[in-house]
C-alpha cells in the first residue's frame, strides 16, 4: 500500500476535478448495505451525477448560484460545479447530517471551491432553511438546483408544524399525513420537491430532482398538485427514467425531473 501511495500522482488526481468521497461512499454502501441501506437512495452515483450535470448546463454559463437542499457529501453539486467551471459558480447547500457536511467541506477544499465553504450549512432544510436573500426578508432564489432528497423518512414529529400557516407558501401542495403504521414510509421527497420549486429563480432558474418513478403517475393528492403546477407553469423540460437498481441497496425505480422556470416557457402555446 505504501509503495502504491509513493508512486500515486495526487497532482494529476486534483487536476481531474475528482469527487474524492463518491468512490469511497459507493464502496461503503456496496459492502456494508446493512448499515448504509437507509441512506442508499439518498446518495447519487457519480456517473449519474455527471450525466445530470451535462444535461443541465449550457455553454458559457458564468456567475451563477448552485443549490442542493439535501446535499450529502456533495456529489451532485460538485458535478455541476465542474461542468460550469469552479470560478463561475457559488455553491449553497444544507443538510441535516453534520458528518455529511464535514465530508462536503473537505470535498470543496480538494476541488478548488473554497469560496463556497461559508455556504455549507448544517440544519433541517424543511423546518429552517438558512439561505436568505440579500434583504434578509425571504429565501434566496437560485440559478441551478440539483438534488436527490431522501424519499421516505419519518418526520411525524414535525408534520403539524410544517402544515402551519407560515409554511403554506412554500409547501403549497400540502404535507403528507402521518400513517397509522410504518411512519418511515412518509414521502418526505414531496416536501423537498415543493421547496425546490419554490427556491428556483424566476426568469431562468433550472432544477434537476431525483424522485421515485411512481411520482410520475401517483394519483394521490400531493403528487397530483405538484404535477399540475409543473404543467400549468410549463416548467417541465424533460424526464429521464433510470435503470432498475441504480442505487446500491434499494430496488426503488427512480427518475430525474428536469425543470426550467424561464418566463419564455411559461403559459405560452
Amino acid at each position: 500500500m505504501i509503495d502504491k501511495l509513493v508512486t500515486f500522482s495526487f497532482a494529476e488526481a486534483f487536476s481531474q476535478k475528482y469527487d474524492f468521497f463518491a468512490t469511497i461512499f459507493e464502496y461503503l454502501i456496496k459492502d456494508y448495505n446493512k448499515d448504509f441501506g437507509k441512506y442508499a437512495e439518498y446518495y447519487t452515483p457519480h456517473s449519474i451525477a455527471s450525466i445530470i450535470a451535462r444535461i443541465m448546463v449550457p455553454e458559457g454559463v458564468q456567475n451563477v448560484t448552485v443549490y442542493d437542499p439535501a446535499a450529502g457529501s456533495g456529489t451532485l453539486v460538485l458535478a455541476l460545479a465542474h461542468e460550469i467551471g469552479e470560478s463561475n459558480c457559488t455553491i449553497y447547500t444544507q443538510d441535516i447530517s453534520q458528518k455529511s457536511n464535514e465530508f462536503l467541506r473537505l470535498n470543496l477544499i480538494l476541488n478548488n471551491l473554497v469560496h463556497s465553504l461559508g455556504h455549507v450549512v448544517h440544519g433541517d432544510t424543511l423546518l429552517s432553511p438558512q439561505h436568505l436573500n440579500r434583504q434578509k426578508n425571504g429565501l434566496m432564489k437560485f440559478d441551478y438546483i440539483v438534488s436527490n432528497p431522501p424519499f421516505n423518512v419519518d418526520f411525524s414529529d414535525n408534520r403539524d408544524t410544517l402544515a402551519g400557516d407560515i409554511y403554506k407558501e412554500r409547501f403549497w401542495a400540502g404535507v403528507p399525513n402521518v400513517p397509522n403504521k410504518n411512519k418511515d414510509s412518509m414521502a418526505i421527497y414531496q416536501m423537498f420537491l415543493q421547496h425546490i420549486i419554490f427556491s428556483m429563480k424566476e426568469n431562468g432558474g433550472r432544477a434537476a430532482v431525483v424522485v421515485p418513478t411512481g411520482f410520475l403517475t401517483a394519483g394521490t393528492r400531493i403528487p397530483k398538485k405538484i404535477r399540475e403546477r409543473i404543467v400549468e407553469d410549463r416548467m417541465l423540460r424533460g424526464v429521464v427514467s433510470m435503470p432498475s437498481n441504480i442505487f446500491a441497496t434499494t430496488g426503488t425505480n427512480v427518475s430525474v425531473l428536469f425543470l426550467d422556470n424561464s418566463k419564455s416557457m411559461s403559459r405560452q402555446s
